[in-house]
């Protein structure tokens, strides 16, 4: 037996996709999720026995799966004691103006 070691970093779940096999169209039970992908366009928006429309339901099918999220960075180095970069300006005034000027 192997023992598999956690990972360095959160991993995110799969996202799972799949048409619901139990749903139909409500005026006829024969219409199911494999129905709605012969004609996507206009079938994913009819109404399942059970409430559902056919794009809740037949995520596959009417292509709405939902989008997974982007990994998050990687965590940045140790922060610095003390800034890196030089100020913007060598000279820079204590106080505000009083209002914007040009530049």
């Amino acid at each position: 037996s192997q023992t598999i070691s956690p990972s360095s970093s959160p991993v995110a779940s799969p996202v799972v996709c799949k048409d619901d096999p139990t749903w139909h169209r409500s005026s006829n039970a024969d219409q199911t999720c494999d129905s709605v992908a012969l004609y996507p366009n206009w079938r994913c928006g009819w109404t399942g026995a059970d409430g559902t429309t056919a794009s809740e339901a037949c995520k596959v099918a009417c292509d709405t799966c939902p989008v997974a999220p982007a990994p998050t960075p990687s965590p940045s180095n140790n922060p610095t004691k003390s800034p890196t970069k030089d100020p913007v300006t060598s000279n820079p005034t204590n106080d505000p103006s009083a209002s914007p000027t040009e530049s």
